[in-house]
């Protein structure tokens, strides 16, 4: 008998579940699309060089957490829809229908039409995934052909994912139902939502910004625990500072007001703290933009931990300006009574902010989730550049073998291998070389090899011919010495100053064989490499060969340049047995 008065409720009420359906629909459907890239049975044909599955695990939990502003949307349809049933509800309660058997009869309707929206939405999404791919093997330079594709374990999640919600959605209308009193479904159409004073979603979104803001703080600490140098330029350490200090005032802003809450009032604190958050959006901001133009070392997921902060300061401040608009406004009417009373403004403003109390946490989810999608839409040229311009100076060769002599503690230890495993490999696998440079980095004076102090390691120094040959690998020009004079090699983040000041003290240099004269071309700022520097140094010297020939030799590296790319599998391949 339920079951026959489901069907019937779902075809009475077909119009109304018709947005149900359609928003269930489309959120399937982009969910599936995109979760399908990350499956383990996707395999587009990017290019050899190109390993697209090595990112599927940290895409399918980007994707999955971006989703779950779907429960909020889904809780939305779910509420309109109870609140348009309410009348069906109180009359069927009247009639003596029990309120729990009323509230599980709903919980089976939204549930069956969820469902069909879930198959209906695998089918489109297997459609949408098409278009995906299509622009995927676009953006890599390949052919696309369409094939019908079908990914058994991204079904299985896009149904475990919406099943889950819908239950958990289901279960809250089975509670507010059985608790709503019969005369207030008779007149839920009638009512206004409650001042959004009494709301509890802001002071939670509060508490958990305030949490989130440690967090902040503490990753601020690190980083410039750990890199941060006294040798940087004003704006570095401006950024190191002001991504510990704006967070930890907005911290403490947050402690105070809870010591001094029955002074302070919790609108006062919205609005102290939106400004805060918006300061705290600027030194986030300003995190890739000092990374990309001074070459900053900071860490693994550096910059995706601040592209993290800065959405979450921009959300926060979101929140906070539309639940000040009713608060705001509501205290402007309040304070001023005579324009209250003037004419028809009581009911004007009584309407306005009745509505804002009404739509203030629909407002806030769109605008979060447009916020979000415009900012995905931007970032993705911008960060997509920038990873481009980052490995076309770090990563200048296709093989590249460096060493560091931090660790070796006794000069009979320092490598000598002229590491044969690279070239063994290259020609089992046929692969053609074009240029190949084993070099040697050389400490000018010997007794500066137990100078081990952080921020403070010695220059060192390249041959003529060996950095000739790399400056042909690259496409550069060869240069020229005299006897008895060197040059210098700049990383690409040195200032001009710094550069200035470093030669004009350094003109002449003492070497355990002698001294040597700066040459007249005393700097090269071409892009070379970031491995061929010692650590915590941003030049190298380049010295003629016959003074390098009696130097102390504490780096030995090797760079190759092929003339086929290599594929990824090849590459993972010759790391882990070279690492071995």
């Amino acid at each position: 008998m339920y079951a026959k008065l489901v069907l019937r409720n779902a075809k009475r009420s077909a119009k109304d579940y018709l947005i149900y359906v359609v928003t269930m629909t489309i959120c399937v459907m982009l969910f599936y699309a995109f979760l399908s890239i990350t499956s383990r049975y996707y395999n587009p044909d990017v290019g050899t060089a190109y390993e697209f599955t090595l990112v599927g695990d940290g895409l399918k939990m980007a994707i999955c957490a971006v989703t779950l502003l779907l429960l909020f949307l889904i809780r939305y349809v779910n509420n309109y829809m109870l609140r348009r049933k309410q009348k069906e509800f109180a009359i069927q309660s009247v009639m003596g229908m029990e309120q729990k058997i009323v509230a599980w009869i709903f919980f089976t309707e939204t549930f069956v039409m969820g469902a069909v929206a879930i198959i209906i939405g695998i089918v489109f999404g297997i459609f949408c995934s098409q278009f995906i791919t299509g622009m995927l093997l676009s953006a890599y330079g390949q052919d696309y052909k369409f094939s019908w594709t079908f990914f058994p374990d991204t079904v299985i999640l896009t149904i475990c994912f919406f099943s889950l919600s819908l239950l958990g959605v289901g279960l809250l209308n089975v509670r507010t139902i059985r608790k709503i009193k019969i005369i207030d479904m008779l007149y839920a159409d009638k009512q206004n939502d409650p001042h959004i004073n009494r709301s509890r979603y802001m002071p939670v979104i509060a508490m958990l910004y305030t949490v989130f803001l440690i967090f902040v703080a503490a990753t601020g600490i690190s980083k410039m625990y750990f890199y941060a140098d006294p040798r940087f330029p004003i704006p570095v350490h401006i950024m190191f500072l002001g991504n510990i200090i704006a967070p930890a005032a907005s911290f403490l802003l947050s402690v105070v007001w809870y010591i001094v809450r029955r002074k302070w009032s919790f609108n006062r604190y919205i609005l102290a703290a939106s400004i805060l958050s918006l300061v705290n959006v600027g030194f986030a901001a300003s995190v890739p933009a000092i990374q990309s133009t001074y070459m900053l070392a900071s860490g693994a997921g550096t910059l995706n931990s601040y592209m993290m902060f800065l959405l979450v300061d921009i959300a926060f401040w979101i929140c906070c300006i539309i639940y000040l608009a009713s608060n705001l406004f509501f205290e402007w009417k309040e304070k001023f009574p005579s324009r209250k009373y003037r004419g028809t403004n009581l009911f004007f403003f009584g309407q306005i902010i009745s509505k804002l109390n009404t739509t203030s946490k629909t407002m806030t989810l769109i605008c979060l989730t447009l916020v979000l999608s415009v900012f995905l839409f931007v970032a993705a040229p911008a960060l997509t550049g920038w990873a481009s311009g980052y490995l076309d100076i770090r990563s200048m060769y296709d093989i590249q073998i460096n060493t560091r002599y931090n660790n070796v503690h006794d000069i009979y230890d320092l490598p000598e291998d002229n590491y044969e495993l690279v070239t063994s490999y290259l020609e089992e696998k046929n692969i053609a070389v074009a240029y190949d440079c084993t070099f040697n980095l050389y400490l000018p004076n010997q007794e500066d090899f137990h100078k081990r102090v952080k921020l403070d390691f010695p220059i060192v120094a390249i041959s003529l011919s060996d950095y000739n040959t790399l400056r042909e690998m690259l496409g550069y020009e060869r240069i020229s010495l005299n006897e008895g004079e060197f040059t210098t090699q700049w990383k690409t983040i040195a200032t001009e100053d710094e550069r200035n000041e470093f030669l004009s003290n350094h003109t002449v240099i003492a070497t355990d064989i002698g001294t040597l004269n700066l040459a007249e071309n005393a700097y090269n700022l071409e892009a070379i490499g970031q491995t061929v520097y010692n650590s915590y140094t941003d030049v190298i010297y380049v010295f003629p060969d016959n003074v390098c020939d009696s130097l102390l030799s504490v780096m030995r590296n090797r760079y190759v340049k092929t003339e086929v790319a290599i594929s990824y599998h090849e590459a993972v391949f010759l790391e882990n047995i070279f690492a071995q």
